[in-house]
């Protein structure tokens, strides 16, 4: 629609595009990022670490698979699908013990009381964007560009560039079991990322930085870094 011009902005969950940008389209926006950490949601438990072993933990993200089941081997981690309120609807009727989501998809609908724990990022480090809303319009349309411009977090902005570029370097997609999160501190960028194995058992990390004019590059040699490692 944006390419028919139909639209003139389209707004994602940046963590839903695809690492390869449709021809003709760009994200020069972000809103300011929300918190990209993931949350743990149970009625029978506090703590992902308090589960009993053997409990049924329900996620759609093979990121997330690899991550827990690193954290924790004598769990079963069961695919799920379905938007958040139908995933929290099968933890009350008790289909899991306990599920995984993106805080920030969970505070956007104002559902924070059903978390129970939030992983840090050293016990999952979330997926590229995570937390992140795109702002997605024609190249050529410099109307629109320069009034998203106005909008765009600039912080947020360089962390996702040098997110992006990993994703891309690897070849990566949302399905991909990678994380990767970038902060500013002071004029520099630090990026941690981790890519797992096809089959979840072996994981590799890497960290770059550098300065926030480079994001894109230290994104690429963080992929490649990874890559290398794997």
């Amino acid at each position: 629609e944006l390419l028919e011009s139909k639209i003139d902005l389209a707004v994602h969950s940046l963590k839903d595009l695809p690492s390869k940008m449709t021809s003709g389209l760009c994200v020069n926006a972000v809103v300011k990022r929300n918190d990209p950490r993931d949350a743990f949601l149970s009625y029978t438990s506090k703590s992902f670490f308090e589960l009993k072993p053997q409990s049924k933990v329900g996620t759609s993200s093979f990121r997330r698979k690899a991550q827990l089941n690193s954290l924790r081997k004598d769990i079963n981690v069961l695919s799920m699908r379905g938007n958040i309120d139908t995933r929290i609807g099968k933890l009350k009727n008790k289909e899991f013990d306990a599920i995984v989501l993106s805080f920030a998809g969970l505070k956007m609908l104002n559902l924070e009381k059903e978390v129970k724990e939030i992983f840090s990022v050293d016990q999952m480090l979330p997926a590229v964007g995570q937390g992140a809303i795109a702002l997605q319009c024609r190249k050529d349309d410099q109307k629109t560009l320069d009034i998203v411009r106005m909008i765009n977090d600039k912080e947020s902005y360089s962390c996702i560039q040098a997110e992006r570029a990993l994703l891309e370097a690897i070849g990566g997609d949302c399905d991909t079991a990678v994380g990767g999160l970038a902060k500013l501190l002071n004029d520099k960028i630090v990026l941690k990322s981790e890519l797992f194995s096809n089959d979840g058992n072996k994981k590799f990390v890497v960290e770059n930085s550098g300065s926030f004019k480079d994001a894109k590059e230290i994104g690429y040699k963080a992929g490649k870094d990874l890559l290398k490692k794997a």
